[in-house]
């Protein structure tokens, strides 16, 4: 035997390897296709679930966010509104004390 064979010879196995794998019959080569097609269509269903589900979450966490502003804002206004009166009732108490005072 030559010396250079054991060298090569992995790489023919491999070689040979390769050669057989390319002689599937066309029939096998399809459903495997047909294999792959299903599942990159089964992979990106999911990826679109899993996005639509964190979408939904998202903007159920913003609604929520948005309803406690909204109450909070409720709040304040009617705060506001009853600073606004105790500073209308405080001002005619002024000018009483100041207009009777006057007189």
């Amino acid at each position: 035997m030559c010396v250079g064979f054991l060298e090569r010879a992995p790489l023919l196995r491999q070689y040979y390897s390769r050669l057989r794998q390319r002689a599937v019959p066309a029939k096998q080569r399809g459903s495997s296709l047909r294999v792959l097609r299903r599942q990159r269509r089964r992979r990106r269903r999911r990826r679109r679930r899993r996005r639509m589900l964190r979408m939904e979450m998202e903007n159920f966490k913003l609604f929520m966010k948005n309803q406690r502003i909204i109450q909070e804002n409720e709040l304040l206004r009617e705060k506001a509104l009853l600073l606004h009166q105790e500073n209308a009732a405080l001002l005619i108490l002024l000018r009483n004390k100041f207009s009777g005072g006057s007189i």
